[in-house]
């Protein structure tokens, strides 16, 4: 097997552990702790830090899958999505990410990464996350 095809495979099953952990933990907190106000931000909740988990990813297939067909699930009310939902909301969201890891949509991404490397952009930003157009270039082409 080629090693850029080892390195897709790799970077799914990262996903998918990284996708079980967070459900895993979102499912099993206690009621208490789900609702508790953050330490040195108290007007945020775990219950709003966890659906910015489903919500950033939204985003970023809103970004990168919808041009290339990949639908946007959803996102979730921050303030009032019980942990079902989230849950719920979670593996819709990460079906898209692992589209979106696994589509054929990879060489479309790559063009458009090149077309706006080309028109001097260097950057992307998809929700507060500035990624540099030269690392995501690296990162598709691995994959």
């Amino acid at each position: 097997m080629p090693a850029s095809r080892d390195l897709a495979e790799t970077i799914l099953a990262a996903w998918r552990t990284n996708h079980q952990v967070t459900v895993f933990l979102v499912s099993h907190l206690p009621t208490a702790v789900w609702t508790a106000p953050v330490p040195g931000a108290p007007r945020k909740t775990i219950r709003m830090l966890a659906s910015h988990l489903h919500n950033s990813r939204c985003m970023w297939l809103k970004t990168l899958g919808r041009p290339h067909g990949i639908p946007v699930p959803s996102a979730v009310d921050r303030r009032k999505v019980s942990r079902r939902q989230l849950v719920a909301a979670l593996n819709r969201s990460s079906r898209g990410i692992e589209a979106l890891l696994t589509s054929h949509a990879k060489r479309n991404m790559l063009f458009d990464l090149f077309v706006r490397l080309r028109h001097g952009e260097r950057t992307v930003n998809c929700h507060g996350v500035v990624v540099s157009l030269e690392q995501a270039w690296h990162v598709l082409a691995l994959i």
